[in-house]
């Protein structure tokens, strides 16, 4: 029967400057042996025990030099990582944007979720192409992050400062998983934020809103969004070629196997950002019902993110519970650097939307796109604008 000895324990010692994963294993001892034959039962001689340890440290150390060269070793300093949590982290600002039905005449509730992507490349096979890549290059531009489910709600100040509407949101997602394959990644989030807009053109309306420019407005304000970020993958499990041990007692000759196996490696990471956004939003409302609108600016964002990188594995051999070995378990460390980086600083935005108007009930699907950073967010929106 295989022994399950041990999981690998995480220790964050060293911070800062270039540091690759230190991976090392203790192999398990045999500590005495007692063999029974016919009845009788013998001692293996100590001197047999130490060659059989010896063997045993020997096969672990072959696993020890895979392991050392496998997807855990990339998890060392992630400079590029990091920045890509923190440049997804200020995408995704916008959250339950309020910008597309500007120019309300009293206030605007609405209420919704976005999810932002930083990646190599926008084109989405390039994007999935990252997340595989991730596995076997360790350290590569990549980040995701979430405003959460947000509500912002908006007043038209115009009754006592002309053309000016405030608003103020808040938002949260307590946990949310997704996994695919071996691959799982989850959320944590808060978001929190002020705003202030001003219309510098009025809008225009034709047959009772057939169609009607909702007109030209500034917009800026503070938002903080933080998110908690996990993420785990499988490595291949590995083990060392079998070996063949002689007691010395007739007929007890076990074979044993070195293996290690459930591997994984794990990413947390804690990214957070201020973002004020200095940009320019108006939109068509077209056959009564549709909503279409557009926009642009710079978006001053201060972001930053940290990783901690680790793993897990069961360090495992087999071939000696049946021949009555008693086996000291051995232990796996695994060291690492904390990561950290901070994002972009002024981040060029542009902006679209496609909504319905169904009265004073809006529905929303906002996008932005970031092209000097590579990132992008889409969320989904739901108010009503009175």
């Amino acid at each position: 029967m295989k022994r399950q000895l041990v999981a690998i324990m995480l220790s964050s010692a060293l911070a800062g400057g270039a540091f690759a994963a230190s991976i090392s294993l203790t192999p398990p001892q045999i500590s005495s042996w007692n063999v029974t034959v016919g009845g009788l039962t013998q001692s293996v001689p100590a001197a047999t025990i130490a060659t059989f340890n010896t063997t045993l440290g020997s096969m672990f150390t072959s696993l020890q030099t895979s392991l050392n060269s496998s997807t855990l070793s990339n998890f060392g300093n992630l400079p590029l990582l990091s920045q890509g949590f923190a440049n997804a982290n200020s995408a995704a600002f916008d959250n339950a944007s309020l910008l597309a039905f500007q120019t309300y005449d009293l206030f605007g509730l609405m209420i919704g979720s976005n999810v932002s992507v930083a990646a190599p490349s926008v084109n989405p096979n390039d994007a999935m192409k990252a997340f595989t890549d991730i596995q076997t290059k360790g350290d590569i531009y990549l980040g995701m992050a979430t405003g959460g489910v947000a509500g912002q709600f908006g007043l038209n100040t115009s009754l006592f400062i002309p053309h000016v509407y405030l608003s103020g949101k808040f938002g949260f997602i307590p946990s949310y998983t997704y996994t695919s394959g071996s691959t799982s990644v989850s959320f944590q989030q808060m978001m929190l934020g002020v705003g202030v807009n001003y219309t510098i053109f009025n809008k225009f309306d034709l047959l009772f809103g057939f169609f009607k420019w909702r007109g030209l407005s500034f917009g800026t304000g503070l938002t903080y969004n933080s998110n908690t970020t996990g993420l785990s993958m499988a490595i291949a499990p590995m083990s060392a070629p079998p070996q063949t041990f002689s007691t010395g007692i007739a007929g007890v000759n076990p074979t044993v196997t070195a293996s290690l196996q459930n591997i994984k490696a794990t990413l947390t990471v804690n990214d957070s950002s201020i973002v004020i956004p200095l940009e320019l939003m108006t939109s068509l409302q077209v056959l009564w019902f549709l909503n279409v609108g557009v926009g642009g600016g710079v978006d001053v964002a201060f972001s930053n993110s940290k990783i901690a990188a680790g793993g897990q594995s069961d360090v495992i051999v087999s071939g000696l519970d049946t021949v009555g070995a008693v086996v000291t378990p051995g232990s796996a460390t695994v060291t690492v650097v904390d990561s950290k980086a901070t994002g972009a600083v002024f981040i060029p935005r542009l902006a679209a939307s496609l909504g319905l108007n169904l009265a004073i009930v809006k529905i929303e699907v906002p996008v932005s796109y970031y092209p000097t950073t590579q990132a992008a967010a889409v969320g989904v929106n739901v108010g009503i604008v009175w």
